[in-house]
């Protein structure tokens, strides 16, 4: 993805209401993304929890793809954070 797909992703994750009461786990990984967005150490561990839970994922390949999507931007974001700490 492009720092411009990347940064558009990143405020609709936080822009976006997510009902975490459905079954759909996606939703439940993007509300836990919006809540850990300014956490580095977070939003690693939240993209590791994402790539192993798409290790057994039967989808779509574009249901798949997005889970992906979050893995990048959650490690983009970290990687973000962590520049300007620095």
């Amino acid at each position: 993805m492009t720092t411009a797909e990347l940064e558009q992703l990143h405020e609709l994750a936080l822009n976006r209401r997510y009902d975490v009461q459905t079954d759909h786990p996606f939703d439940a990984f993007m509300a836990h993304y919006s809540d850990v967005a300014d956490n580095p150490t977070a939003l690693l561990a939240l993209a590791t929890e994402i790539d192993g839970y798409r290790i057994g994922l039967r989808a779509t390949h574009e249901l798949w793809s997005a889970y992906g999507q979050l893995v990048e931007l959650a490690r983009w974001r970290a990687a973000q954070i962590e520049s300007t700490d620095n």
